[in-house]
């Protein structure tokens, strides 16, 4: 599959500035939290899976094109 317009390469994540402006911390661990997120969607296959139709959305490439992703 070909890049969409303004894809982005890499995503880095981080709470600091959220705890230094907001004083928010997290109280679950990166590999907590995926932990919970697989659990939830094994546990919860028949909400997610009525969503599986509209995986693909129209995308406006640079040229004006609508492209299907």
């Amino acid at each position: 599959m070909e890049n969409r317009f303004g894809q982005v390469q890499n995503h880095i994540s981080s709470t600091e500035k959220a705890e230094k402006i907001l004083g928010f911390r997290t109280k679950t661990t990166f590999d907590e939290g995926l932990l919970k997120i697989i659990t939830w969607y094994k546990d919860n296959k028949p909400l997610w899976e009525k969503q599986l139709m509209r995986r693909k959305v129209p995308v406006k490439n640079r040229d004006g094109e609508i492209v299907w992703y």
